[in-house]
């Protein structure tokens, strides 16, 4: 058993897999002039883990086991980094759906337009997003009025 960790550099991760985690990042640094952080790790998994993920995310690989830091990706490392565990395509496929609420939370309540742009790169539904932001507050519900005034109202598309 070892550890999958999620490592960024610039606006890219490394999916990948190591028994010593911190030795793997002095490795990777080494002749890398931009730094590389670990974002997060998964504890004792097997390496078929590893595989996995380079599966559910291969429409984000940019070059062997980099892939771009956004949408769905960027959700499941959230989630992981909160002390989630998944290790099933079932898990990661539950997790990208999820919106993380904290990024809706740091908006200012007058930016609806880019929490609106953040919800739909991560896939997260507008009608529980409009419910979200209505529950936050009176100023919340004056700047969603604004917004869907501008560019309609927030609902899921139509299937």
């Amino acid at each position: 058993m070892g550890n999958v960790y999620f490592a960024i550099c610039g606006d890219l991760v490394k999916i990948g897999y190591a028994a010593d985690v911190a030795l793997r990042l002095v490795q990777l640094q080494t002749g890398n002039p931009t730094p590389i952080n670990i974002l997060a790790v998964l504890t004792g998994v097997a390496p078929h883990v590893e595989r996995m993920y380079h599966r559910e995310f291969h429409d984000l690989r940019q070059l062997g086991e980099w892939f771009s830091y956004r949408g769905r990706l960027r959700v499941v490392i959230a989630h992981v980094q909160a002390g989630a565990r998944p290790t099933t395509p079932q898990a990661v496929a539950y997790y990208a759906g999820l919106f993380h609420m904290e990024q809706i939370d740091k908006r200012p309540h007058a930016d609806v337009r880019k929490t609106v742009k953040l919800a739909r790169e991560y896939g997260y539904s507008e009608t529980k997003l409009r419910e979200h932001l209505l529950a936050r507050g009176p100023e919340y519900l004056a700047a969603v009025a604004s917004y869907e005034r501008r560019h309609g109202a927030l609902r899921d598309a139509e299937m």
